[in-house]
This record gives structure tokens, sequence and C-alpha cells, in this order.
């Protein structure tokens, strides 16, 4: 199937919001393809050049993307800008002043090959070389090709589905529908997607999904708590439980290899972050064990106590991580194992894991494995809630003592709990929201140049409105937050946002910000596209380790509304 051929099939999916039309439509693409080629064009589906964990990102923002553009049409930039300002979409301002013609024949391989060099370009000039490439690219490819080019170098192939439809789609492929659950537990433990369609292609289905197991350096699909408030509950759902105190910190997924002399750290959404965080070397001084995966909360330390989000979050940075690891120490708080000394610990049950993890370290500061308690009494629960709570930190973890490592938040196998049970003006939990536009503001707040904050929840390939939000956060962070939302804004409303006409904001943004949002409750609404409105909402923090994909989902809403209603 050559590059021409695949954008028409990724053509004909626009629009389409069945999802098992799209599974069809993904199930002939992934059958078509060559196995030489399917691993790279699973990747363009998905609009990615490599698995999450690996992949390189383009750095071409709007600006240097018009500039492709105008050489490539062999028109001036001003003309480009202002057809852009029409049509608040780059790909649609291209195929507007491209011509048609027909191109040779080019394959997806080298389409996809070009891609990943203009991504790795580097260094000085390194902006001009990428514009002068993606003009080269754009005059091999016919215009609806080049349109298709523009929208995943910019990041904005959303055709409404994920890895999941994929996954559905390479099982309805290969004859195994009914098995598809195996499938996606290999992507979980080896979160690869294109690599997974290849070895379906090439070894087999039920080859490919026997034994699954971690594998050193790739990261695992992190295991995710469900949201509930009631203790009684939890006992009734969970049976016997291990309660933990749930850190204000971020997801660290530690691997570490001593024959190789190794450690990554990734976070929660897979992206790596080892060379933020240099101590993490010295585990080979604390344990005596040959490998491991470990999960664990990094929090930052200022006198003695645990720092804030915010503060920890300062520690993810690229330049000056020397001098900053000398200011806010870290402490990693870990919870979980679930590989060591060769052996993997997923399908071992909870209390297993945690039998395993007393052995690991040598008593130390750097690496603490946190304290628990088992019961099967609700006002366990409660008591030491208050006491972490008292303690500064978030609140509990309840886990479930005889489940397995499984990622996301399948069953009632690990449940959060924040807020005080039965407390009164307060939401259960926060929701963490995407923001999908902002306004000017009035007085004061017109001269941080931001007002109300226009934020949604995600329901499939949508994001669909649920409040508008202006307190919580200092001048200072309004500033910045300002500042970064002008990097990502847009002169129309994005595709895939749902919002009702009385709640337009002056300035749309794409959906890179997640803000984590605190409420007194979820109300009905006839306003709001997700159906539902926050009650009194206020800013908590920006979620840094968070994206857009991650956020609270409506059926996560659902909950939270049904949970509050008992």
């Amino acid at each position: 199937m050559n590059f021409t051929d695949f954008t028409k099939r990724l053509s004909a999916m626009e629009g389409v919001t069945s999802r098992i039309s799209l599974r069809d439509a993904v199930s002939t693409i992934v059958s078509d393809v060559s196995v030489e080629e399917v691993e790279q064009a699973v990747y363009l589906l998905t609009g990615c050049l490599g698995p999450v964990y690996s992949a390189p990102v383009f750095n071409l923002g709007d600006k240097l993307v018009l500039k492709s553009i105008a050489k490539t049409v062999d028109i001036s930039e001003e003309q480009v800008a202002l057809a852009y300002q029409k049509s608040g979409d780059l790909s649609k301002t291209y195929l507007n002043f491209a011509k048609d013609f027909s191109p040779q024949p080019i394959s997806i391989g080298v389409v996809f090959e070009e891609l990943l060099r203009i991504a790795e370009l580097s260094g000085e000039d390194s902006q001009q070389s990428k514009i002068d490439a993606l003009s080269d690219l754009l005059g091999r490819v016919d215009r609806v090709s080049g349109q298709y080019v523009i929208k995943m170098v910019l990041g904005r192939l959303r055709l409404g589905f994920s890895e999941k439809t994929v996954l559905d789609a390479l099982a309805l492929s290969s004859g195994n529908l009914s098995e598809k659950k195996k499938l996606l537990r290999s992507y979980e433990l080896f979160p690869d997607i294109g690599k997974l369609v290849k070895s379906v292609r090439t070894k087999g289905f039920h080859k490919t999904i026997e034994n699954p197991t971690p594998v050193l350096g790739t990261p695992i699909l992190p295991m995710l708590a469900q949201r509930l408030g009631d203790t009684k509950e939890m006992i009734k759902k969970m049976g016997e439980v291990s309660i933990e105190p749930k850190f204000d910190g971020l997801r660290a997924q530690i691997h570490f290899d001593r024959q190789s002399m190794t450690v990554k750290v990734f976070t929660r959404n897979l992206k790596e972050i080892s060379a933020m965080f240099p101590e993490v070397l010295e585990i080979f001084n604390l344990t005596d064990a040959k490998n491991g995966i470990l999960d664990a909360e990094a929090i930052g330390v200022k006198e003695d106590e645990f720092a804030d989000f915010q503060t920890t979050m300062k520690r993810r940075r690229k330049h000056g991580i020397g001098e900053m690891k000398n200011d806010i120490p870290l402490s990693f708080q870990v919870f979980d194992v679930m590989y060591l000394n060769g052996s993997s610990l997923v399908d071992s049950k909870y209390f297993e894991r945690r039998s395993m993890l007393s052995t690991v370290f040598n008593k130390n500061k750097l690496f603490v494995v946190d304290e628990h308690l088992v019961t099967t009494e609700p006002g366990d629960i409660l008591s030491i809630h208050r006491k972490y709570r008292d303690s500064s930190l978030e609140g509990v973890i309840v886990k479930k003592i005889d489940s397995l490592y499984v990622s996301g938040r399948l069953g009632w196998n690990w449940v959060k709990m924040k807020e005080e049970e039965g407390a009164q003006g307060k939401l259960s939990d926060t929701v963490d929201c995407v923001v999908m536009g902002f306004s000017y503001g009035k007085g004061k707040r017109a001269d941080l140049g931001l007002g109300k904050i226009l934020v949604g929840v995600v329901d499939g390939g949508k994001i669909k409105s649920i409040t508008k939000v202006g307190t919580g956060l200092t001048d200072e962070m309004l500033t910045s937050l300002r500042s970064r939302l002008d990097e990502i804004k847009t002169t129309s409303m994005p595709e895939n946002y749902e919002c009702s006409d009385v709640l337009v904001p002056d300035v749309w943004v794409y959906p890179k910000i997640v803000l984590e949002v605190a409420a007194d409750d979820i109300t009905i609404s006839p306003n709001h596209t997700s159906g539902y409105a926050l009650r009194f909402p206020r800013l908590v923090r920006i979620r840094e380790d968070k994206s857009f994909g991650e956020a609270t989902t409506l059926g996560e809403i659902k909950k939270l509304f049904s949970l509050q209603k008992n």
C-alpha cells in the first residue's frame, strides 16, 4: 500500500463516530499493509513515530509549519497566515492552496523515515532545516496526503480511536476477536503497538500473546485507582484490604538492572525522565537485587517534610538539574514491585508482592517502602485517612489484598479516598479537566490576560465541556498558564470539542493542558455538553504529569455523580 492509498483510508475515517466502523476500517489497513511496513503504518495511524515511551517529537509549531506551507505552494507567509486565521486549521489551509498533481508513488515506509528524520533534526539552524525538509516532503506527495503529513507533524491526527481500537482491529483481522483481552494484557506489559501488530503478522496471534511478561527498560501501563468515598462500600466490594498513604507527588516507575548498571524512570504516561533524577543511580548501593521494576511516588523533601506537588514538579526540568537536586531532594515512596531478579510478579497477588517488596531495600531515606495496614474494618480506613490528612498527605489508597497488578482502573482493586467520608461542601475527589479555551477577563484578571477557563472531560474521542473555572491559582501561576495557552491557541474550535454556543470562550486552545479542579458537587447541566457541571469549581494545580488522554472521563463523572447521591 503506498502512502496515497493509506491517506485515502484515513480520509474515509474522518467524521466516523461508530467504534465498530472505526475498528473495521483499521482492521482492513492492518491486513492490507505489507508486513515490512505495518509497524510504521500503525505508528502513523496513532499519530506518532514510535511507542509513547521513546517516540521522538517534531517540535514544529504552527509558525514553522506555516513557513513550510508558504515555501511549498510558493506564496507569501502573510497570505498563508491570513488564510489560517479564517480556517483555524493549517492542514485545511494547505489543502486550499496546494495544487492537484500526480506524484510518483511513495511508500509508507519512505514517508515514515522522512518524518523521523525531520523530528530528529537538531542543533544550529535545525528549525530552518525542518522547514525545508517538510516542504520537500510535501512536494513529493499529493495534496490530500500532504494534508495528513501536516496533521501528523502538528500532533493533530485525531481519527477518534485509541490504541485499544487498534488492538480490537488486530484481533478481528487475525480471527481472534474473542481473545482480545489476552492481546490487551500483552500490550499492557509491553506497550509498543507497532511491534505488537508486526509480531501478530509475523509470528501469529497465539505466539504473540503467549505468557506475556514485563521487559526491563520498557514501561508497563500503570495500575490506577478507582474513586469511592464510602468506607463500608470499600470493604463490601474489596474484602480484606491494605490501607496506604496517598502521596501528592509524581508517579515514578523505576527499572533497574545491575548487570548493565542502568536505571530508567518513567512517568504515569510512560515518558522517560531518568535524566531528571540522577540520585536514582544510588539504588545499586541500597539493594542487593539484580534487577527489578518498582512502582513509586517521587516527592520533594523540604526541611524534613514532604513538599507540595508544584514544588516537586520543579525537579522535572532539562537544565539546572544538579542545582535543583540540591535545592529539592527527593524521596521515592515505593509501594509495589512488578518484576524482581528476573521474575515477573504482575500475576502474583498483592500481599505476595508486598512481602517481596519488604526484602528489596536496606534501610535508607531515598527509597522508602511506604507503610501499610491490612484490615477488614471500615473504621480503620477512616481513622488512617484522617491521620494522613492531618499529616498534609492527600488521603489513602485502599488496595484489595489478593489483586493482581492490572493496568488501568479495571475492577475494584485500588480505590483512592481524598476527602472526609460524608464531608459537606466537597466533592469526594478532584477532577482532571482538559483546558478547551479561555476568556480575557475583566478588571485585575484582564491585566493578567486570563479570566474564566473553559474545561472539559473526555468521552471517547471527544472532549465535552463541564465547567468554567477561574479561582484557585496564584497570579504568578495564572500568568504562566496564560503564556502556555498562547502557544497552543487556535482561531477556531478544534474538531474533537463539543461546546454549546452560550459557553464559547474568547480564545480556543488545542487539548494540551490538564488542570486539577476541586468542586463542592456535580449537578446536571443543560448547557454543558457533558450533561454535567461542577458546582463552585476551583483550580488546584496544573497537572504537568498528565496528557489530555489521561484526563477524567465522562464515565468517571457519572460514577462520581452517582456516589454523591448515595
